[in-house]
C-alpha cells in the first residue's frame, strides 16, 4: 500500500474504497487488514531510472496502473496483483520482471497468496 493509510492520503486505499461496496466482503477485508496491521505502507515515489522504466513498460497506461508498480518495487516482495490483466499483457509483465524485478499476478491465480 502506498504511504498514507493512517491519515487517508493514500491513493491506492482511496481507489479501493471508491470502487467496492461500503457492505460486504470485500470492505469487511479490507478494514480487517488495516485494523490488524497487515497493510504495509511502501513509497510512492522512485528514482527516475524507475519510474522511466515503469512508463516504459506500461507505455500511457492509467497512472493508477504505474502507481502499483511504483509501489510494489519499493516493497520487500516486489508483486503486483491486478484485476486489470488487459494493462497487463505479456509483453509489459516481461519487461517489469526482467528491469525491475516485479512481478504481475492476475487476480485469479494469486487468490492462494491470501
Amino acid at each position: 500500500m502506498d504511504e498514507g493509510i493512517v491519515d487517508e492520503s493514500s491513493r491506492i486505499l482511496n481507489e479501493y474504497r471508491n470502487v467496492i461496496a461500503p457492505v460486504g466482503l470485500s470492505a469487511t477485508v479490507l478494514s480487517s487488514l488495516i485494523t490488524s496491521g497487515r497493510l504495509v505502507e511502501f513509497p510512492r515515489r522512485v528514482p527516475r531510472a524507475v519510474r522511466t522504466r515503469i512508463n516504459k513498460a506500461l507505455g500511457p497506461k492509467k497512472a493508477m496502473d504505474k502507481l502499483y508498480v511504483a509501489v510494489a518495487w519499493s516493497s520487500v516482495e516486489k508483486f503486483v496483483v491486478t484485476h486489470d490483466e488487459s494493462d497487463f499483457d505479456v509483453t509489459c509483465c516481461s519487461l517489469l520482471s526482467s528491469s525491475l524485478g516485479v512481478r504481475v499476478a492476475s487476480a485469479r491465480g494469486a487468490v492462494g497468496l491470501l
